[in-house]
Formats: structure tokens, sequence, C-alpha cells
């Protein structure tokens, strides 16, 4: 399981900052990565956009 935790503006971009159940640690991803079978769609500074096989989902925060 993913969590989306944050993103994080670099360079012009903007990256999300996810956790994965089986570690601690925080990655950084972007547009075109691939993530546990879901390929990164979009990241906004508040949602993150996954696809895989035609199925599309968002994660979000919310305060």
């Amino acid at each position: 399981s993913i969590a989306f935790v944050g993103s994080l503006k670099r360079a012009g971009e903007t990256l999300a900052l996810i956790t994965r159940e089986s570690d601690d640690f925080v990655q950084a991803i972007r547009p075109g990565d691939s993530i546990a079978g879901w390929k990164v769609v979009e990241v906004r500074e508040r949602s993150l956009d996954l696809e895989a096989s035609g199925e599309r989902r968002r994660l979000e925060i919310f305060n």
C-alpha cells in the first residue's frame, strides 16, 4: 500500500512524497515514474494521480 504524505517543489517541478507499507522511508516520485504497479500521471501540491490497467486513482492530502 502507498501513502501520499506531501509534495515538494524542486527546480520548477512538483514531486510527490510517498511512503510504502513495506518500509519506513519517504520516497520522492514524479510523473512517468512507476510505483507498486501504478504509473504516476500527475502530481499537484495536494494530490497525486496514478494509473494502472486503465484505472485511475487520485490520492489527496486533507487538513
